[in-house]
């Protein structure tokens, strides 16, 4: 990884610099008649956006793959020929900062093969950063790197997805105000806005009905509750699915023995018979009678 992109680095200013400097970029060590001589120097993973872990499509694959997401130091030094002088060493540093100020060096498309092939690197951004005239001069490269001719990993095919809104805001009726320990159930209603399920899929769009919520007791530190729900049917982790007809669902909940305060968490569905993304929660305060 890192071997091929200074490989390519020196080739491409090799190939693009005058001379006496064309064709006298080597990798560290180099060659008697180098001129400049390069090396990366340190290397710093990055983690500089939201899931940084994601596989990337990056050239030499349509599928996407694992990459190492890297800023890579590179030094340049000026190799002072035989009966060269200071101004030879010179002439080398400014050659090599005026082309790396290129566009096209700057966001690394300079170093793309030009057949397409798997270069092993792909630099997003690359600046000088600074140097020590005429001797040498440090760049900073950034970009993802991975093994060349690693293969990609494409997941399975989506076969279809399902589309479901819930607007708020999300409603409890009635507001539970007076729940006595030891009492007996109280029915409520959960209202919102719903517009019902639309299925992608390759044959088509179909829309349906909107579903089920999933709701559930749990106390402030998010433990079960000790009152209990009624209706509907029982799901996985103490959740009961209630099913949602013009944007509501029907339920009964009785207090607990003992004053507590509780809440009631409400989820959609998952499309499975388990609880999905959360909607909203209830305050239930329970005193003693």
């Amino acid at each position: 990884m890192l071997s091929d992109f200074e490989t390519r680095l020196a080739d491409v200013m090799g190939s693009r610099l005058a001379a006496p400097l064309a064709g006298a970029v080597d990798v560290s060590p180099g060659r008697d008649a180098s001129r400049l001589i390069l090396g990366v120097t340190s290397v710093q993973r990055l983690d500089d956006d939201l899931l940084s872990l994601r596989p990337e499509l990056v050239p030499g694959d349509v599928a996407p793959r694992r990459v190492l997401k890297l800023r890579c130091t590179v030094e340049l030094d000026a190799k002072l020929p035989n009966g060269g002088s200071r101004a030879d060493q010179m002439q080398a540093i400014d050659g090599a900062l005026y082309l790396l100020d290129d566009g096209s060096m700057r966001n690394g498309s300079a170093l793309l093969p030009g057949d397409n092939s798997d270069p092993g690197f792909l630099i997003r951004s690359m600046t000088v950063s600074g140097g020590i005239p005429p001797q040498s001069i440090s760049v900073e490269a950034d970009g993802f790197f991975w093994p060349a001719g690693t293969p990609g990993q494409s997941g399975p095919a989506i076969q279809q997805a399902l589309i479901r809104s819930a607007l708020q805001p999300l409603l409890l009726d009635p507001q539970p105000a007076a729940l006595i320990a030891g009492g007996l159930a109280t029915d409520f209603t959960i209202s919102f806005g719903t517009s019902g399920t639309t299925t992608l899929a390759a044959d088509g769009i179909q829309n349906s009905a909107y579903g089920s919520l999933g709701i559930s007791v749990v106390d402030a530190g998010g433990r079960p509750g000790q009152g209990t729900l009624t209706g509907g049917a029982a799901g996985p982790g103490g959740t009961r699915i209630y099913a949602v007809t013009n944007g509501s669902a029907a339920f009964s909940y009785t207090p607990p023995a003992q004053a507590a305060t509780e809440f009631l968490v409400v989820t959609l569905d998952d499309s499975a018979g388990g609880p999905g993304i959360e909607l909203g929660r209830f305050r239930l305060r329970t005193r003693s009678s």
